[in-house]
């Protein structure tokens, strides 16, 4: 289970990671469709500007801000600038249609939807130092039928006006100066569904690979969970094997002790302590806390010899004081670790047991050693080697299990130094104190 929570969990963080990256990047896409399409669009304003520019001489605008002057500076408008204003009214309609005209032209198969507004926004009067313009109320010289929302500004104007009106008729002789402003705005309206049609390929394509990555991630929980549950199944077929094999096996004794002695009776009693050892490996036994002396550990050696007469081993004791290592507990890592050796193709053992400080257990051989990429896995239970040569091995894959398990109860470390072909090394240290 704590595997598999780690497995989710990784892959929640990479998912989430993978994620934010696939946000960031269609975000930068979009500000970057968003950056070229208003470059496009300001280039189709400009033209229209430069062309609107030739066209919009036949309003004169000095005549303009002397009416807006005079008007303003007037409690009552005469007709003469009401009729000026109406004029002005009219040809601002008409450089509204050209507008449309030019800006329908340039946009023809774009899918583009621009507004262009003209406008003067400050006139101030330099006679009164009074501003004539608020920011609500500007001068609207032309714009697009299609209204700028949240126009951007393609260039501003600043000039000095400085107008004489002189009226024999009516003896008017006025002088006006000002500063007028004006700007151009422009604003692509449909930018944003513009954008969303040119990203929406890759949001798909994003969406899909999360998609099949999610698919994949389940595929592989699920092939996982149901190995887990064949596995389980296993384990317990096998306790359940090695649990029934206990009457058949105490059976045997007692029919070979209250048997006649033949040539054969060893070999069947050597056979019964191997089928014990299988099923003590595979349940746990009691431990006992009887210390083992110097003179039976080389006994159980010498029985190991004769055990294995194929392999030549070799032994190094050295004996000072035991506080800690218990009969069973040698019995158990040797049977085990020199059962390796004989099963996989070993001719040469040798066994190094030192007891002084500490307790020093090593067994090396020439067998057919430990790949390095497996050698984390062969401490689980059940657990065997995948290679061809494994095929013709018999074995459960519980000895360095119940070995690694015995040797942490004794509070102990133990480490393996292997390489494929060149035999493996097995190092054991525990303490030796009460």
């Amino acid at each position: 289970m704590n595997k598999k929570r780690n497995t989710i969990l990784l892959f929640s963080s990479c998912f989430l990671i993978l994620l934010g990256l696939q946000v960031f990047y269609i975000h930068n896409s979009y500000r970057l469709e968003e950056k070229e399409l208003n470059r496009e669009a300001r280039s189709i304003a400009d033209s229209v500007l430069v062309e609107m520019g030739h066209l919009k001489k036949e309003i004169r605008e000095d005549s303009l801000i002397k009416h807006f002057l005079r008007s303003n500076s007037q409690e009552q408008v005469p007709d003469k600038i009401l009729h000026y204003n109406l004029n002005f009214s009219k040809s601002t309609e008409h450089f509204n249609q050209l507008v449309d005209q030019l800006i329908e032209k340039r946009t023809r198969g774009t899918g583009f939807r621009i507004a262009l507004r003209n406008e003067i926004f400050s006139i101030n009067d330099l006679k009164i130092n009074k501003e004539l313009l608020t920011s609500d109320t500007p001068i609207v010289l032309y714009e697009t039928t299609d209204k700028i929302e949240n126009g951007s500004l393609i260039n501003e104007g600043k000039w000095n006006s400085d107008v004489h009106h002189q009226d024999t008729d009516q003896h008017l002789d006025e002088h006006y100066k000002s500063i007028i402003k004006s700007r151009t705005l422009f604003e692509l309206l449909n930018v944003k569904s513009l954008v969303i049609q040119k990203i929406i390929p890759l949001c798909i394509v994003s969406l899909l690979i999360l998609i099949f990555l999610l698919y994949l991630f389940w595929k592989i929980l699920r092939n996982i969970e149901l190995q887990n549950r064949k596995i389980a199944q296993l384990h317990t077929t096998i306790d359940s094997i090695a649990h029934e094999l206990n009457t058949p096996i105490t059976t045997m004794k007692f029919a070979i002790a209250s048997a006649q002695e033949t040539t054969s009776t060893h070999l069947l009693e050597r056979q019964i302590r191997k089928l014990e050892h299988i099923v003590a490996s595979i349940h746990t036994v009691e431990r006992t806390t009887e210390l083992i002396t110097l003179q039976e550990a080389e006994q159980f050696i010498h029985q190991l010899k004769n055990n294995y007469a194929s392999l030549q081993i070799t032994t190094e004791i050295r004996f000072s004081k035991n506080e800690q290592l218990t009969k069973q507990t040698l019995e158990l890592l040797l049977n085990n670790l020199v059962d390796n050796s004989f099963k996989y193709k070993a001719t040469r053992v040798e066994i190094r047991l030192i007891c002084e400080t500490s307790v020093e257990l090593s067994v090396s051989d020439d067998g057919m050693g430990i790949p390095k990429e497996e050698q984390q896995h062969i401490f689980e239970k059940y657990y065997r080697i995948s290679r061809n040569e494994n095929h013709e091995i018999n074995g459960l894959g519980v000895g360095l299990y119940l070995v690694k398990k015995t040797v942490e109860e004794n509070n102990g470390t133990i480490e393996v130094i292997s390489e494929s072909g060149k035999g493996t090394t097995f190092n054991i240290l525990l303490p030796n104190e009460k």
